[in-house]
């Protein structure tokens, strides 16, 4: 069995990284789940393509300094608590959608407007340095998984996250209504978007993600 928890930004239109739960509360939710009969455990974030967002969500989930790659610790030379630990998982998972498209990125005036390439280079380079040094330190290296939906530039061969994770998670499920359409219109059983439908288009989107299929590929 698999449970999500959400890591994710401040309510819209925030641009902030927000953690959802406290360490203590997310460390007795991750011992609840395992008691359970949960062995899937997995810390969803919802990145902005922000360089200071982005920091402070990856210091916080894997306690690795984006800067120096090094632990963070206290003032006692002790790791900091951190989503994973409090979790007691391995899984870390990026959502990838409207928080992820170029009109709603919000930049700290600070730092200029990152590129699609700019901002998705960074966040993988640097997910992907945090969870080897924690593999280092610990022997075990988290996996990065990521999850966007069918029509996504994430799902295409556009796609400048989901080339460099471990896991594509799509979100490929059928709904009688269409939520982002001001009236809501009703999806037709047969159509493009219907049940089967939506599927083989989030399939079929999937595999034009570079190095994510190939025809010899026995999965």
């Amino acid at each position: 069995m698999c449970q999500k928890m959400n890591m994710h930004e401040g309510p819209p239109p925030s641009p902030a990284y927000r953690r959802t739960f406290n360490y203590e509360v997310l460390r007795g939710i991750g011992n609840d789940l395992r008691e359970s009969g949960f062995t899937k455990i997995i810390a969803v974030t919802w990145p902005r393509p922000n360089k200071t967002q982005m920091d402070l969500m990856i210091k916080d989930v894997s306690g690795i300094d984006p800067d120096t790659r090094e632990v963070i610790v206290d003032s006692e030379g002790r790791p900091v608590p951190t989503v994973l630990s409090a979790l007691g998982t391995n899984m870390w998972e990026v959502d990838c959608e409207k928080n992820w498209n170029l009109p709603r990125w919000r930049q700290d005036p600070n730092h200029p407007r990152l590129s699609k390439e700019e901002a998705g280079r960074y966040l993988t380079t640097n997910m992907r340095d945090a969870v080897n040094r924690i593999g280092v330190v610990n022997g075990n290296a988290p996996e990065i998984e990521m999850t966007t939906v069918p029509g996504h530039q994430e799902n295409s061969s556009n796609a400048k996250v989901a080339p460099f994770v471990d896991q594509l998670n799509i979100q490929a499920y059928s709904m009688p209504r269409r939520p982002n359409r001001p009236t809501g219109e009703r999806v037709p059983w047969n159509g493009r978007l219907g049940p089967g439908g939506i599927q083989n288009l989030a399939v079929r989107n999937a595999i034009g993600i570079p190095g994510a299929y190939t025809p010899e590929d026995p999965e």
